[in-house]
């Protein structure tokens, strides 16, 4: 069995992708994103899930695969 994935905040998940904590917001609230929450208003991404959404072909201006033009 494989260690556990790595959890990581709203804040370092715009840290790790060197973008604002709304635009991580923003993707998850989009569906874009897979978080989970865990307590209240807060939520958290999985490094894994993180990773799918950078190999998915999203961009950090929303253009890409499927994006604008």
């Amino acid at each position: 069995m494989s260690a556990t994935t790595p959890v990581l905040t709203k804040q370092q998940a715009a840290e790790h992708l060197q973008v604002s904590p709304r635009y991580i917001e923003r993707m998850v609230q989009a569906g874009r994103l897979r978080a989970y929450k865990p307590t209240g208003g807060l939520f958290r991404i999985r490094l894994n899930d993180l990773t799918a959404f950078l190999e998915s072909g999203s961009s950090i201006a929303g253009i890409g695969k499927g994006g604008a033009k």
